[in-house]
């Protein structure tokens, strides 16, 4: 496994290289710049800034300037916040996004799990076909229009949680909810097939001869088989509730780090986009090698090589 994982993040390091280099010539080749709304700011006062930050040299020389700061753990200043640097507001931020994260993968995984194990155990009947109608809509409906829903219904009708804002335990609710619910459907839908091949398998068939109950079926002989198509969506799940939350955190007023870097991709703020991504990059990368390393852990039948 040891060397495994080693060969896992030194691979990470050309993707984590080609990712930066493909970001900072996008943003260098997008119209505007980060001054470029400064309107009151006289050409010489942006001939200044442009140069306090290096943007008036040539752009591959900002590029190795970039490079070369990136490699020492450096994201630079954000151009949007000046008295801050990007370390620091990743430091600050992230930690929010993440609680919101895993307060949704929760959310996911409780009714996704749910409505999959009461789908496969009662295939073809009313606890089968209402959970995944149910996931179907679940699918069809995305977190921009979910989100103003949820805030109609159970912050300004029934005032039961706040609209917006992060700092009472009710706070957390809808977000939450508004991007879990998503891959939610996704989970039920899966735990519902995995559960129904185990649950076809002969071992399932003896267990069933001796005697054994529903829920011991279930718990002690399917749940770890049927869970591995769960288990392996939840590396790109976890991604996607990160990303997510960049709409979640904008609609709910959320002071995350995707609230930052929708900011700064509106203020051509370069550095924040380059770190945002980049650490989000790293994140994910992390987050997939543990999902294989569970995989391993559940299917004996693979290998780590």
């Amino acid at each position: 496994m040891i060397r495994f994982v080693a060969r896992r993040f030194l691979e990470t390091i050309p993707v984590l290289f080609i990712l930066a280099t493909v970001t900072f010539f996008m943003m260098r080749l997008a119209p505007g710049g980060p001054f470029a709304s400064e309107k009151q700011a006289s050409k010489e006062v942006r001939a200044r800034m442009d140069a306090h930050y290096g943007l008036d040299k040539p752009l591959f020389q900002q590029y190795l300037l970039q490079m070369r700061h990136l490699l020492q753990g450096d994201l630079g200043p954000s151009f949007k916040y000046p008295s801050r640097t990007v370390n620091e507001i990743i430091a600050q931020a992230f930690p929010v996004s993440a609680e919101l994260g895993l307060e949704a993968l929760i959310v996911a995984l409780v009714l996704g799990l749910m409505a999959g194990m009461a789908a496969a155990l009662k295939q073809n009947t009313f606890w089968d076909h209402f959970p995944m109608s149910l996931a179907m809509i679940g699918l069809c409906v995305p977190t921009f229009v979910m989100g103003p829903l949820l805030i109609s219904v159970f912050a300004l009708h029934l005032d039961w949680c706040n609209a917006a804002g992060w700092f009472l335990p009710r706070d957390r609710v809808l977000p939450a909810l508004t991007l879990g619910a998503f891959y939610a459907a996704y989970i039920a839908r899966l735990a519902r097939g995995g559960l129904l091949e185990v649950l076809r398998q002969d071992f399932i068939r003896t267990a069933r001869a001796k005697g054994a109950g529903a829920a011991r079926i279930l718990f002690r002989h399917a749940l770890r088989g049927g869970m591995l198509p769960v288990v392996s969506f939840l590396g790109p799940a976890i991604a996607g509730l990160l990303t997510g939350s960049f709409v979640v955190e904008t609609i709910f007023g959320i002071p995350g780090l995707g609230r930052y870097f929708v900011t700064a991709a509106f203020n051509r703020d370069y550095c924040m986009i380059m770190g945002s991504v980049l650490f989000y990059a790293a994140f994910v990368i992390v987050m997939n090698l543990v999902v294989d390393i569970v995989l391993v852990w559940l299917n004996p039948k693979l290998r780590f090589e």
